[in-house]
């Protein structure tokens, strides 16, 4: 019944669309009207007593863009001044309350009407269905209701709709594209975030003036698997459904790739793109296409423009060229094609006041989708949101693609204002954990015991986590206290080795001895502590990989819980990386590329002399073996806890996630069934 309704009023190509909604049936009616969002952009309104009486907790519902108070009539055929940038926003209209950066805005309370004789005679049923087409209502043939609509309110309706559309295609349309994510039978995890990347930079742009669109090809599709070959396969919409998803009046399409390994399908994609759209401006970000611009223009014809570094102003002013006419070269930030070569066309600095920057869009995308299947980055701990306390990372770790993509400048925002945005995530979207998607989070002490008292200080009851990895130096008894009690329950800790000769050359800066009272410390306060390991690094020895194991036995007896060993990958952008194009050992093949992810186990490649692929795979499930089992011998009492925590579902640790999701693999392939993810309604 839900998508009958729906599909009959997207057929009807509203320019308004309006519900009232009783406490019965608002369930329902929210239901049509995000399957009516998804393909009608016409704005949506909420009327009747259910909504009327919390008014600002109906707009909280990403779907609806107003919510109209009381008596609906006069409040809905109001001509709409279209002042603000989103068009359909804080407008002139009485007894309305509306989106609003960063609360809902509400406007001026109408008197009740005095004379009822002068309403046009509609029945309820008209009402349900809202302002929709006032074209049907000019001939007096609504195509839904059936109903006539006296001449003075068809052109106020007319009126109204007007204002929007010559408002509305003022803005410049910009598609932001998540492709499909790569996925492989040996990696050791398939829990994907929301893209926070996308969210960012749909916010700047709709601050600006602009409106995006974002395909979340994970998020809307997560269930959907194509194979690849060789145990991979695309999680997500198809490269077809995606397409069919860019709005036909796009001026500019962006694409994401954050990993260089999915290049490959990624490229297929913008080919896709490109046939479908061949005027349209077609630009990559991210830090693939950071790291590897030239590379990417010359392997893609397809793509116009890659865009390096932070994406928020590069991207919005990118928007206002193609609105103004310019060339993209006048714009810094990219590197395009000019005269049969690449060019860059200038630095752009990096953004300072990050307590500035907008709020990511959530509202673009589809986070039920997430929230139901628990699909997080780090341990799923309920409905779980991704977030940025800081940007950038001191350091110039050789193996790593930070230095070129933020430089290593590192800059943090307010606590304020980092604990403003956890309680509207809680407040709008009852988010209960959240991710902390910082390079390195804890670079200050001072900063992170501030934020921690913030949190405590209002009250702010949820779980949170640090799941990239951060630094040990400035972690120690009293920070780990504030951390647990202001709700941290997950910290990793990234010391990639143990071999102070592999750290040297690395340039990692850690000092082991630091590393070991920080984890006893936070594992005395009650932390879940992780620890990020990478072997196979070029150099390394037997010697070195053994002295890394060496420091995993000495962590787990101070009590870590969880470890990933991952295999080195020279990701371009990395010292490393450009070493060994220098010596001739990577070319930019499909099998390079192919060959990159660090977390599949099974397809782990080794880059040192000394060390054979096959004998790389074979000491990474020894190093697992190793962390785990000595974890249980010395802690006996955790092999009951990781037993009661998968069959429960409630897991602590990322080791326990990825044991039940090896289990489901096991199941699925011995029985052939696999629990079915739940679709986006």
């Amino acid at each position: 019944m839900r998508e009958e309704t729906a599909a009959r009023v997207i057929a009807a190509h509203p320019d308004v669309v309006a519900f009232t909604s009783y406490s019965n049936t608002h369930r329902w009616a929210v239901d049509v009207a995000r399957a009516v969002k998804r393909e009608c952009e016409a704005p949506i309104v909420f009327g009747g007593p259910h909504v009327s009486a919390v008014p600002e907790r109906g707009i909280l519902e990403p779907s609806i863009d107003a919510v109209v108070e009381g008596e609906g009539e006069g409040a809905l055929l109001d001509p709409l001044e279209c002042t603000e940038k989103r068009g359909f926003g804080r407008t002139d209209i009485s007894n309305c309350t509306f989106k609003g950066d960063p609360r809902p805005v509400r406007n001026r309370v109408r008197p009740l009407l005095s004379d009822l004789d002068t309403l046009p005679q509609t029945p309820v049923a008209a009402r349900i269905w809202g302002l929709q087409n006032y074209r049907s209502c000019l001939s007096r043939q609504n195509r839904i209701t059936q109903a006539t609509i006296s001449r003075s309110s068809i052109e106020v309706v007319k009126t109204a709709c007007s204002c929007w559309r010559e408002r509305h295609e003022a803005l410049m349309k910009v598609c932001l594209i998540r492709p499909p994510t790569l996925m492989s039978g040996s990696s050791a995890t398939d829990t994907l975030p929301p893209p926070l990347n996308l969210a960012y930079l749909a916010g700047a742009l709709r601050k600006a003036g602009h409106e995006p669109f974002i395909v979340d090809a994970v998020g809307e599709s997560p269930s959907n698997f194509v194979p690849l070959g060789n145990s991979r396969s695309l999680r997500g919409l198809s490269f077809d459904q995606i397409v069919a998803r860019i709005p036909e009046d796009t001026a500019l399409i962006g694409v994401t790739c954050m990993f260089s390994a999915e290049w490959v399908p990624i490229r297929a994609l913008l080919a896709k793109i490109r046939e479908a759209f061949p005027g349209r401006v077609i630009v990559g970000g991210g830090e693939h296409f950071t790291a590897a611009a030239e590379l990417s223009l010359e392997q893609s014809p397809a793509l116009s423009a890659c865009a390096l570094g932070e994406g928020e102003e590069t991207l919005v002013e990118l928007a206002n060229a193609l609105k103004e006419g310019r060339e993209l070269g006048t714009v810094a930030g990219l590197v395009i094609r000019e005269n049969g070569r690449t060019v860059r066309t200038g630095k752009r600095s990096r953004i300072k006041n990050v307590d500035d920057l907008a709020r990511p869009a959530w509202d673009l995308v589809p986070l039920r989708n997430y929230f139901d299947n628990g699909m997080s980055y780090g341990v799923n701990r309920g409905r779980s949101i991704p977030m940025l306390a800081s940007r950038g990372c001191p350091y110039q770790c050789t193996f790593c693609s930070s230095p070129l993509m933020w430089t290593t400048r590192w800059i943090a925002r307010s606590p304020g204002e980092v604990a403003d945005e956890i309680e509207e995530y809680v407040r709008r979207y009852d988010v209960r954990n959240v991710d902390f998607f910082d390079l390195t989070a804890i670079i200050r002490r001072d900063w992170v015991i501030q934020f921690c008292k913030e949190l405590v200080r209002r009250g702010i009851r949820l779980t949170w986590q640090l799941p990239s990895g951060t630094r040990s130096e400035a972690i120690d008894a009293e920070v780990s206290r504030w951390l647990y009690r202001a709700g941290c329950r997950n910290l990793a800790l990234a010391p990639e080795s143990g071999s102070e000769r592999i750290l040297k050359k690395t340039k990692k800066r850690v000092k082991i001895a630091n590393l070991l009272r920080t984890t006893r410390d936070a594992v005395r306060e009650g932390l879940n502590v992780k620890l990020n390991i990478i072997v196979g690094f070029p150099d390394e020895t037997h010697s070195d990989i053994w002295k890394t194991f060496w420091m995993m036995l000495r962590l787990s007896f101070h009590g870590a819980h969880d470890v990933m060993v991952g295999s080195f990958a020279p990701y371009p952008g990395t010292e490393l990386y450009d070493r060994l194009v220098d010596e001739g050992r990577i070319t930019h093949s499909d099998e390079y590329f192919n060959k990159l992810t660090y977390l599949d186990l099974g397809g782990a490649v080794s880059y040192s002399d000394h060390v054979s692929s096959a004998l790389l795979r074979v000491y990474i499930w020894f190093g697992f073996a190793l962390f785990y089992g000595s974890n249980y011998l010395f802690r006996p009492h955790r092999v009951f806890l990781t037993a009661r925590n998968i069959l429960t579902k409630r897991h602590e640790s990322r080791g326990e996630m990825a044991l039940a999701s090896l289990i489901e693999r096991w199941r699925f392939a011995l029985f052939g069934s696999r629990p079915a993810l739940r679709p986006w309604r």
